[in-house]
């Protein structure tokens, strides 16, 4: 039975390019698919051209082409990398972590009722939260190449700049309420507290951990450093 040969594969890349597949992870997954259908093609009809039995192959995915599957890819990722967001959130709420996370509100809490400047305190913590958003960019622009090769590192990237401009914009009031009330209100500055002390490892997950998960997790998968 003929087999699809290395020129030929190096072909079908460039075909999913040509289709607007940018990133390596479905490419990689689409040229596996059209070489095993064009080979079943042979089989059935040795005769057919190469280019014969690539149209034939591509027209079954449709008047949408590859464009259903790269959505159901980026939807797939993005999901997965939620998940492993929640997961490592979900760790700081157990044994040992969660003596780490309590002793971080306490002290939060503590700074805010006892200082006599509980605004400076609130604009220093938002400035921690800041330039971890500041390191994510960053990152950003170094592994710009990635970025635009890898979807799994593209959606990881995009978890924390998705959630940067929806979390940030939460605090336009809340603080100033905070600090306003806080103190006749010991509970609501404590409220307060357990919000920024999540708030501190939400940005830290998104900006800075999943981010370094990802390459990392590509760099494993396809051997590149």
């Amino acid at each position: 039975m003929k087999k699809v040969s290395k020129e030929q594969i190096d072909y079908l890349f460039d075909y999913t390019r040509k289709k607007r597949v940018r990133y390596y992870e479905i490419q990689l997954e689409l040229v596996d698919h059209l070489a095993s259908a064009i080979e079943e093609k042979w089989e059935q009809q040795p005769e057919l051209s190469f280019e014969k039995a690539l149209q034939q192959v591509y027209d079954g995915f449709g008047i949408y082409g590859f464009a259903k599957i790269v959505q159901e890819k980026e939807q797939a990722f993005i999901r997965y990398w939620r998940n492993k967001a929640l997961g490592i959130l979900k760790e700081q709420l157990l044994f040992p972590m969660v003596l780490r996370t309590v002793s971080l509100t306490m002290l939060i809490f503590s700074a805010l009722l006892f200082s006599e400047s509980p605004r400076w305190i609130t604009i220093s913590l938002l400035a921690v939260m800041f330039g971890m958003a500041i390191i994510s960019v960053a990152h950003n622009l170094m592994n710009r190449k990635k970025l635009q090769k890898y979807l799994s590192i593209s959606t990881g990237f995009g978890l924390g700049g998705a959630f940067m401009s929806v979390f940030f914009s939460s605090f336009q009031y809340l603080p100033s309420l905070v600090i306003k009330y806080g103190v006749q209100h010991p509970a609501l500055l404590f409220g307060f507290a357990v919000f920024m002390c999540f708030s501190l490892m939400l940005c830290y997950v998104l900006f800075i951990r999943i981010p370094q998960l990802a390459i990392l997790e590509v760099e494993q998968k396809y051997h590149f450093a």
